[in-house]
């Protein structure tokens, strides 16, 4: 999330220019590490990876050049759609990654 932040700071900076040097970069990399390292996580717990983050992370990637190009509003804006559609289809799908001794457990 750092990474984010410092892409935000770009597009603060500068909102109707295109972003240049590292902004793009921390920008949708940063995202794109959050979501691909949250599906690691989940493989490395044995459980499948969730292919809505791969997807998320990928689009993220593809939001690098995207960013160089357009004004750093528009790159924003399309990250925190990417973000929703992938918050949205994580809340729909419910707690998947959950193992099943903790989904049939009651609280004490």
């Amino acid at each position: 999330m750092a990474f984010v932040a410092v892409g935000l700071e770009g597009v603060m900076s500068h909102p109707l220019e295109h972003l240049h040097g590292v902004y793009p970069v921390t920008l949708g990399g940063g995202a794109a590490l959050f979501l691909l390292g949250l599906s690691a996580v989940s493989g490395r717990r044995g459980h499948r990876p969730r292919v809505d983050h791969l997807v998320g992370g990928l689009i993220c990637l593809g939001l690098i050049p995207l960013a160089s190009h357009v004004p750093g509003l528009a790159s924003l804006g399309v990250l925190v759609l990417v973000l929703l559609v992938v918050a949205l289809v994580d809340r729909s799908r419910g707690r998947i990654d959950q193992s099943p001794e903790m989904a049939t457990a009651t609280p004490q």
